[in-house]
């Protein structure tokens, strides 16, 4: 390998979160909780494969957690997920330390002895089964992470109490599955009471820690807690003598080099073709894991600092800190309900307004991959900030395919005629990009001109969609008396047939990969309404869902919408809005049987990975409620059943708009944006012509549908919604 080389194998986050606590000395707990005291986390990484370093060398820490002995079980009402793959329990998300690494070949190590991701993913495939109790040998993108329990006394410096070494065998391997790894980290008695006095041996803590057990019966089940030395196993549960509480503390692997990979390889294509010099690190991640990173997996501020460590790195400087580039990313709008279900939401950042601020080519590099990572942004402001060409290249190759981007504006930079074929490239591979002022820089007028052509081209395209609800031809419909009786009635003949129940039991519907699973070969549209109304019919109070909501050709319909806008939008809130009723009731229908037969059954449930401990401490596994009425509240569903019912019934339109107004409202709160309702409309209005077949759904009953369909999402998305 040169000496000017570096091969990055890994790179991304360690995050380690206090999940909960289990107390197994009463009078210490008592003591620690009247001594205001409160724990926290520090995280280090190290590697134990000598032909792999880590760069960093950085510590984490997390925010404190306080220690109570009267309710050291969690909350039986915060729910968990445990099975591996599924959302990560939620209530720990704000207790988290987000710890950077950087993984890379030693300078005596040669490129070609590295195995390929997939052999090296091929000898892990035990880690799988939780049962397993082979330790995995260390390996290219092994690492050990240090962690630390640190008690801190009426907001009083932490001192070290407990300490565990985590042997993580990939750090790949475990980012691509977005597994976890839970544990347990023991603080003694006597620890806990030389801390008071500041007499703590730390390297006795680990020797402790490491050998630690819990008491029990040997030949009991046990549960792989920590991969490596040292397993924690949970036997009965009994405590160790002398352990005065066991903190548990869950590990997840996030990896960030993809988009890093991207910026790198824009980098050195512009090198080459400018015949620049290489810069004094040259940094190559091609040895990377290949996938994007979890979204939400951490707040923007902490993605933010793990790129501008990273850049720092890859520049082999030390980039300008700015705050104001941290205030842009933690004055994100955030909607009380949506933090409180999904705490880290990149969707809530869309426009960033970066004028003021003079940054530079280098310090602006963290924050443009990070900005990448928001599915919202709507437009970038970047005006004077002196980026050059290489901006441009990574703004290419970055935001090529992002749905939103409508405007990016770099007017007076140093941008060179290379840099405006790369902005020339961008508007026209995305084709939402509209404007994109860029005067005052060092490329030709001819190159402004062409980047500006192609933008109003965009644009023009946008406008002319006719399945655009949000385009200037629409702007006729302002109420229900924009259109005539006659074309009401021809799309009120659409809903009819959309709302109708079926006739018979035969099941005449087309069938593709979006049918319910709740369905079987021999299950009819009949039988699933059937139990969707039972499950209505169950309920004590009066339901919001009207029947035209489960229709069968509605729901099939909704679960074509549903499956083709989850492909595009990574946020699960916005994704739940275009779910279809009759999957949400048979899912909370199913839920309800599933408790009813584990109360009958004596309330014993084995459906988590995690031995018992970890659960009581955390408070149990609970299963989040699936509640259909709060679902469909605010589902885009219930804008066509409200519209087009409504119509039907004759209700007067100003009553039906506060209804639709609501719902909008709600949609923009979570991040709804009018690209996702132009999308759903135009998978309904397919859909709708699909499954009617072009004999019974001429042009004249669709265009009527889809007048009083238009009418409906742009009353909810408001007056200001503009899509062109």
């Amino acid at each position: 390998m040169s000496s000017s080389r570096r091969d990055v194998l890994f790179f991304g986050s360690i995050a380690v979160s206090i999940i909960g606590h289990k107390v197994h000395d009463e009078v210490v707990a008592v003591q620690l909780e009247q001594q205001n005291a409160s724990i926290k986390l520090h995280a280090t990484a190290s590697t134990p494969y000598a032909k792999t370093e880590e760069v960093f060398g950085l510590v984490s820490t997390s925010p404190l957690y306080e220690i109570r002995s009267a309710d050291s079980k969690a909350s039986p009402a915060i729910p968990f997920t445990a099975q591996r793959g599924a959302s990560h329990p939620r209530h720990h998300h704000q207790r988290a330390a987000f710890l950077p690494v950087v993984l890379e070949l030693a300078p005596k190590a040669a490129v070609e002895e590295v195995p390929s991701i997939a052999d090296q993913d091929g000898a892990l495939l035990q880690l799988d089964s939780p049962m397993n109790d082979a330790d995995p040998a260390p390996s290219y993108t092994s690492a050990s992470l240090r962690i630390e329990v640190g008690v801190s006394r009426s907001g009083g410096d932490a001192t070290v109490v407990g300490a565990k070494e985590v042997f993580l065998p990939s750090l790949n391997y475990l980012a691509s599955r977005d597994m976890c790894t839970v544990v347990r980290v023991p603080v003694w008695s006597d620890t806990i009471l030389k801390s008071a006095v500041g007499e703590v041996n730390v390297a006795e803590l680990h020797r402790r820690s490491s050998q630690i057990q819990i008491a029990g019966d040997s030949s009991s089940s046990s549960s792989v807690v920590v991969l490596g030395d040292g397993r924690d196993r949970n036997g009965r549960g009994d405590a160790v003598s002398g352990v005065a509480l066991s903190v548990y503390a869950m590990v997840r692997v996030i990896s960030l080099a993809e988009k890093v990979r991207l910026v790198c390889e824009a980098d050195d294509a512009v090198r080459r073709l400018l015949d620049l010099p290489d810069p004094a690190r040259k940094v190559s991640l091609a040895l990377t894991q290949r996938g994007e990173a979890p979204y939400g997996a951490m707040p923007l501020t902490e993605l933010y600092k793990h790129h501008w460590h990273f850049f720092g790195y890859y520049s082999n400087t030390i980039i300008k800190h700015s705050n104001v580039v941290m205030q842009r990313l933690a004055e994100a709008p955030r909607q009380r309900e949506a933090e409180a279900s999904f705490p880290h939401r990149w969707n809530a950042l869309t426009v960033v307004d970066l004028r003021p601020t003079l940054l530079g080519e280098d310090a602006f590099a963290p924050l443009l991959v990070t900005l990448a990572y928001c599915p919202n942004l709507r437009a970038v402001y970047a005006d004077g900030n002196h980026l050059g060409d290489l901006t441009c290249a990574r703004l290419s190759v970055l935001f090529r395919r992002h749905r939103y981007l409508a405007c990016i504006s770099l007017s007076k930079n140093v941008i060179h005629e290379a840099g405006g074929a790369q902005l020339l490239r961008l508007v026209r591979n995305n084709l939402r990009i509209t404007s994109m002022p860029c005067q005052g820089n060092f490329f030709s007028d001819e190159m402004r001109s062409r980047i500006e052509e192609v933008a109003r081209k965009n644009a023009s395209v946008i406008a002319q969609d006719p399945l655009n609800v949000f385009s200037s031809s629409y702007d006729y419909l302002t109420d229900l008396s924009s259109l005539p009786k006659s074309l009401q009635q021809q799309g009120l003949r659409t809903w009819a047939m959309l709302s109708a129940a079926p006739v018979g039991d035969v099941d005449v519907m087309v069938r593709n990969f979006t049918t319910s699973t709740q369905r079987t070969l021999g299950d009819s549209p009949v039988a699933a309404m059937e139990r969707a109304k039972a499950a209505l019919r169950s309920r004590e109070s009066l339901s919001l869902i009207p029947p035209a909501a489960l229709a069968p050709l509605l729901s099939e319909v909704m679960r074509t919408v549903s499956v083709g806008v989850s492909r595009v939008l990574p946020d699960p809130l916005v994704r739940s809005l275009f779910s279809d009723m009759e999957t949400v009731v048979a899912q909370e229908q199913e839920q309800v049987e599933a408790q009813r037969r584990d109360e009958l059954a004596g309330g014993i449930r084995d459906a988590s990975f995690l031995p018992p401990e970890v659960c009581d401490a955390m408070g149990g596994a609970h299963t989040p409620a699936v509640d259909s009425e709060n679902m469909y509240a605010r589902a885009f569903v219930r804008i066509v059943v409200a519209a087009l019912r409504g119509v039907a019934l004759r209700t007067p339109w100003a009553e039906i708009a506060k209804v639709l107004e609501g719902i909008g409202r709600v949609h923009r709160d979570l991040g709804v944006m009018p690209e996702d309702y132009w999308l759903a409309v135009h998978i309904f209005m397919t859909s709708l012509r699909i499954s009617c077949g072009a004999e019974f759904y001429d042009a004249d009953h669709a265009s009527s549908f889809l007048a009083l369909l238009a009418l409906a999402v742009r009353t909810a998305a408001g007056t200001d919604a503009v899509l062109q």
